[in-house]
């Protein structure tokens, strides 16, 4: 009786180190994907924070507006409770796009865009700024 029990010890001492291996290298695979996601969700949560700071930085937006103003006079600066409206009359093909280059490339809360063509060379925009 003796040998049977030392045999049935040996064979559920063998399975249980089996299943503690197993899962030990289940749980050093999931650790090791939970780190990889970690540093994932670092490295978004710091570009969000710095877009964050961009889109929130009231300096930045008036450099921006006077970058605007030195390209073109606008003809029509409006300041509304929560708008700023910019309107420029008759940009020629490069004061357009060096506008519409600034704008896309900013950080500016662009509430409303509107590009009209006034003949075939010249262009108006009105242009919507969230503040």
């Amino acid at each position: 009786m003796t040998q049977k029990n030392t045999l049935i010890f040996v064979v559920v001492s063998i399975l249980l180190l089996a299943l503690f291996y197993h899962l030990k290298s289940d749980a050093k695979e999931d650790y090791f994907e939970q780190k990889k996601q970690l540093v994932l969700f670092q490295k978004e949560a710091k570009e969000i924070g710095a877009l964050k700071k961009r889109f929130k930085d009231k300096s930045m937006t008036r450099r921006l507006i006077a970058s605007l103003e030195r390209i073109s006079k606008p003809t029509k600066d409006q300041s509304k409770s929560k708008v700023r409206v910019l309107v420029f009359e008759n940009l020629g093909n490069n004061a357009l796009n060096a506008i519409l280059r600034k704008v896309e490339n900013s950080g500016l809360k662009v509430k409303k865009l509107q590009i009209q063509r006034v003949d075939a060379q010249k262009a108006k925009v009105r242009l919507e700024i969230k503040k």
